[in-house]
């Protein structure tokens, strides 16, 4: 913004409004100020867009055409500050062009890079950010919650020998427990818990898929996971225990 902000008082231009995402990436076009600016172009607000990168416009080819051209027919001129492009001229379309195709080959690559390094510490079935009830984890060690391992244990016990799921969600409210996102534990959150092979120490991290994207499925249905290592965390309940819950 402060970089911005100069270039358009060494511009001469007047600021009518400023769009900040912050902390979203400009990976997709799924970011409320971005849109909003787009509008408020359409509503002939302002004559020009003054981005610090273009990478901060876009970061795919097709989005930066797309949203380019949007703003063109609103006779919305796109500049940048830190790259010094400025004005509709070939000159500057080919660098905004060729800045995009840039952009979005460092970003596929910057994907590629991530899945990379979390399958890599997937298969030394290694902590990945997924929290699960009655675990917890010292860094990368996943381990177990010394206060709801035993709740979860006992949740499997107690529906084996005909306790509700209702009754058990019912109990977990009254402990206090909470799920990872701070509600309150219902139905389907210790449903979850019953038919999660975590619980007897399986460790399953992505899901594997087609030559054309789709998730490839088991013969029940469920979707075949990309890494899979029975024993490669802290068990709480035994595989036998976990079998019967699935079947």
């Amino acid at each position: 913004v402060e970089a911005c902000t100069g270039y358009c008082e060494h511009m001469g231009y007047e600021i009518a409004g400023v769009y900040p995402d912050y902390a979203l990436s400009g990976r997709s076009d799924d970011r409320p100020q971005f849109l909003r600016m787009v509008d408020d172009a359409k509503k002939g607000l302002f004559d020009v867009v003054v981005v610090w990168k273009i990478d901060r416009f876009a970061r795919n080819m097709m989005d930066q055409f797309h949203y380019e051209r949007e703003l063109s027919l609103s006779g919305v001129t796109l500049e940048s500050c830190k790259e010094n492009i400025a004005g509709n001229t070939i000159e500057a379309d080919m660098n905004k062009g060729m800045l995009a195709l840039f952009a979005q080959i460092r970003s596929q690559q910057s994907a590629v890079d991530t899945v990379r390094g979390m399958l890599g510490k997937a298969e030394k079935g290694q902590y990945l950010g997924i929290p699960r009830f009655g675990y917890s984890h010292e860094g990368d060690e996943i381990t177990l919650d010394p206060r709801w391992a035993p709740v979860a244990k006992r949740l499997h016990t107690d529906y084996l020998s005909g306790v509700s799921i209702e009754h058990l969600a019912a109990e977990l409210r009254d402990m206090g427990a909470t799920t990872s996102v701070g509600t309150e534990p219902d139905y389907k959150f210790v449903r979850g818990i019953l038919r999660n092979m975590a619980y007897a120490g399986v460790y399953e991290w992505g899901r594997k898929k087609d030559s054309r994207g789709r998730v490839i499925r088991d013969e029940d249905g469920r979707p075949v996971p990309l890494v899979r290592k029975e024993g490669g965390m802290p068990a709480i309940v035994s595989m036998d225990t976990q079998h019967c819950l699935l079947y």
